[in-house]
């Protein structure tokens, strides 16, 4: 459920990667959207791979995983902040060019983009370290097929029907989402207190 919930409000989320996938899908088609909504496949990887050998070396203290939680519980707040103010969607005009360089774009942009970082620092590093191999495999594999496949149908939706992401439904969705960030949110804040004073 986790996985599900984060990965599809990771997918819907306003940030740059949301924007290039639309403006990338608006200017140079379907296949441009689907190539840079693919590009946490590869930024992802060095990011996760980091922050667990960290994580695992302080894993043991407490204090730090209470203070790292409660940092995951905040991060949270400020999703459900972001799902909450969304707005609609920027309209881009469409412009078919022959040359483009969509995953090249996506790979730089996700690499300068915080938000990989912040999440896997606070909240999917927390769900890794404590989680069983088998846990870890199934929350990686839902939480990647909601983000890139929600970019992939947003990209869908950018390229076939731009009129439907000017919509309330957007924006109901997100406000749905942000709800659920709260309820995750509130479960961090108390694992965070059980850590740091019991």
């Amino acid at each position: 459920m986790a996985g599900l919930l984060l990965g599809i409000n990771a997918a819907l989320a306003p940030g740059p990667l949301l924007v290039l996938t639309i403006s990338e899908t608006l200017r140079h088609g379907f296949k441009a959207g689907v190539e840079v909504a693919l590009a946490p496949f590869i930024t992802d990887l060095p990011v996760i791979v980091l922050v667990l050998v960290l994580l695992r070396k302080m894993g043991q203290s407490e204090p730090i995983m209470g203070l790292i939680t409660l940092a995951g519980g905040v991060y949270l707040l400020f999703l459900a902040y972001g799902n909450f103010k969304a707005g609609k969607i920027i309209a881009i005009e469409f412009e078919e060019t022959k040359k483009r360089k969509s995953f090249q774009k996506a790979i730089i942009t996700n690499f300068l983009n915080p938000n990989p970082y912040l999440f896997w620092s606070t909240i999917g590093g927390g769900y890794l370290i404590n989680g069983s191999a088998r846990h870890n495999i199934v929350f990686l594999t839902i939480f990647y097929m909601m983000l890139v496949g929600g970019k992939v149908v947003l990209a869908f939706l950018a390229y076939y029907g731009r009129a439907y992401l000017q919509s309330h439904v957007y924006r109901f969705c997100m406000g749905g989402l942000g709800v659920f960030m709260l309820f995750f949110s509130g479960m961090f804040f108390y694992k965070a207190m059980k850590l740091l004073f019991y």
